[in-house]
């Protein structure tokens, strides 16, 4: 079978449809992906002139050449368009575009060494809301570079090293944004097999960069220990430091309401993390984890509402926070009540302490509890799930928070055939009220169904 075809439809509350597909083919050393969708949303009711709301176009191909071979070169892009109106403004329309293409290539040079180089370009424009409508481009560059030898010897398992350049321009920033940065890095690191029980991975990052963001020459060690205990426990302990640029497109592309007054991020740096994973086997059919990490976020990059006189504008800006220390943990639990059903459950609790001024954290909740249910039979499937998340504050400066809320998604296949299947999913079907956005709520409910065929 060489072929195959993918098509899902939905709709929900308020004017909520859409649908999606794909469609793929492979050839004698060559194979493709051709991937499109569509979805609407007419809003739900807000406090401003009318219902939020969005519209959202996106088409895709992926290619693969000489996808048995050693060496494989792929080629992929997607270009989406993402249309809002805002009803606090007016009604007048924010509007996202871009393409993201990639490229590249898999090389299998022996047994035991590899080396792969992938290249990456993603072009955006935006029209947002900051005290009117303005209108921002933006081009990213990014090469990455990746070379490994497996199985040196027994103490020695991998040796690799990791390289890669990224640069950004923009125009139409309002003032003082950063329109323009480069950036270069290389990580060597070395995974070694301390006894039949342990490992040890190490790495040190290098990294500078120019123009508007401050990319002074640092280094960036990082270290991961692996234990295994009796062989019904393990432990993992971890060490990391980095450097990190966000990318313009990933953070503006798929999301509305969001402003940009700021142009590129500056770089987040994540600064001596420790953390700790204890796993245990309880039996056969359970296993339990609990974990933790603390550690310093320089540039913590949060999003809060911009404010006219004091008063909101319901429209989110990036907001940068000097000094944060950062605290997490939490547990994980899995129980097989057989080999066709079996129970998930994770919690993680987490606080931020801001070092460096007065301001609140947003969307940062304190607690979230996810539970899924799984159950998988000859000719079908079915998934449910539950995520509460707790209270979170709505603004950096202002008081209000956002409510605490749970929400429940259901989804499942049916395989009538080899080739065919059935697929169904229905998410927040309780209609639960939420905000995930200060001023907006999310849609109450949200059904899909649709096939998928191979042939």
């Amino acid at each position: 079978k060489d072929a195959a075809l993918i098509l899902h439809l939905g709709g929900g509350d308020l004017g909520t449809f859409g649908g999606w597909g794909l469609l793929g083919q492979n050839f004698n050393g060559f194979q493709y992906l051709l991937s499109g969708g569509y979805s609407n949303w007419d809003g739900e009711p807000t406090a401003g002139a009318g219902p939020d709301g969005e519209e959202i176009y996106h088409a895709g191909f992926d290619t693969e050449f000489f996808p048995q071979d050693p060496t494989k070169l792929n080629l992929s892009g997607k270009y989406t368009a993402l249309q809002a109106p805002l009803p606090y403004q007016g009604g007048v329309d924010e509007k996202h575009q871009g393409f993201d293409l990639r490229g590249g290539f898999d090389s299998k040079l022996s047994n035991f060494t590899g080396l792969s180089l992938q290249l990456r370009d993603q072009a955006a424009q935006l029209t947002d809301w900051n005290q009117g409508l303005g209108q921002v481009t933006a081009n990213e560059f990014q090469g990455k570079a990746h070379l490994f030898f497996d199985e040196v010897d027994p103490f020695i398992k991998t040796i690799a090293v990791d390289a890669g350049v990224q640069w950004g321009d923009a125009s139409g920033l309002p003032s003082p944004g950063v329109a323009h940065y480069r950036q270069e890095w290389i990580e060597p690191s070395l995974r070694l097999k301390i006894t039949e029980a342990g490992s040890l991975m190490l790495k040190l990052h290098a990294q500078e960069g120019a123009g508007g963001l401050s990319l002074p020459l640092r280094f960036y060690p990082s270290a991961d220990l692996l234990w295994n205990i009796l062989e019904s426990a393990q432990l993992e302990l971890s060490y990391t430091n980095s450097r990190d640029v966000e990318s313009f497109y990933q953070t503006y592309m798929e999301t509305d309401h969001l402003s940009d007054s700021t142009g590129f991020s500056l770089p987040e740096e994540q600064v001596n993390e420790v953390g700790l994973k204890w796993t245990q086997k309880i039996s056969d059919q359970s296993i339990f984890s609990i974990f933790g990490s603390e550690g310093q976020v320089k540039n913590y990059h949060q999003w809060t509402d911009l404010l006219s006189f004091g008063v909101p504008d319901y429209i989110q800006g990036e907001s940068t926070i000097g000094l944060v220390e950062l605290y997490k943990a939490g547990a994980n639990f899995q129980f097989d009540f057989d080999r066709n059903l079996a129970l998930s459950a994770k919690y993680q609790c987490q606080k931020g302490v801001n070092q460096s001024d007065g301001r609140d954290f947003t969307s940062l909740p304190a607690h979230q509890v996810w539970v899924g249910l799984l159950e998988t039979e000859n000719q079908w499937d079915a998934q449910l799930a539950f995520n509460w998340v707790s209270e979170r504050q709505a603004f950096e400066t202002l008081p209000g928070t956002l409510s605490s809320y749970g929400e429940m998604v259901f989804s499942g296949d049916y395989h009538l055939d080899r080739g065919l299947s059935l697929w169904g999913s229905a998410e927040n079907p309780l209609g639960v009220t939420y905000q995930s956005q200060p001023g907006y709520d999310e849609p109450r409910f949200y059904v899909q169904a649709g096939l998928e065929l191979i042939f």
